[in-house]
């Protein structure tokens, strides 16, 4: 990159108050990764000099993107938890004949 297109600390220093108060939430590793993807040019190309409304667009796409990996996994679990939740599942039927049970030990002890 030429030394004219490089952005100045103030162009910087605004950009960084922008993402932060949009972005506060992602972790330095989200970032890092997002300004790495930017830099490889996944989210379109980058002509020299620095361009706010570019970076905030293409960090929209990399918020978007993140929030659907995070609900794949979230769905993983739940789907996860449903199935473990179907293995200790009980019928009505048997929930009240160890009811029953539990009744008649007391009563017994």
């Amino acid at each position: 990159m030429k030394e004219e297109n490089k952005a100045t600390l103030g162009v910087v220093r605004e950009m960084s108050k922008m993402i932060l108060s949009r972005y506060y939430f992602l972790k330095l590793s989200e970032l890092m990764l997002f300004f790495q993807r930017l830099k490889y040019g996944d989210y379109g190309e980058m002509y020299g000099c620095i361009d706010a409304v570019r970076i905030m667009r293409a960090l929209r796409t990399f918020f978007d993107e993140r929030n659907q990996i995070i609900e794949k996994i979230e769905q993983r679990e739940r789907e996860r938890k449903m199935e473990e939740d179907r293995k200790n599942a009980v019928s009505y039927e048997e929930y009240t004949e160890i009811k029953k049970r539990k009744n008649n030990h007391k009563v017994a002890g």
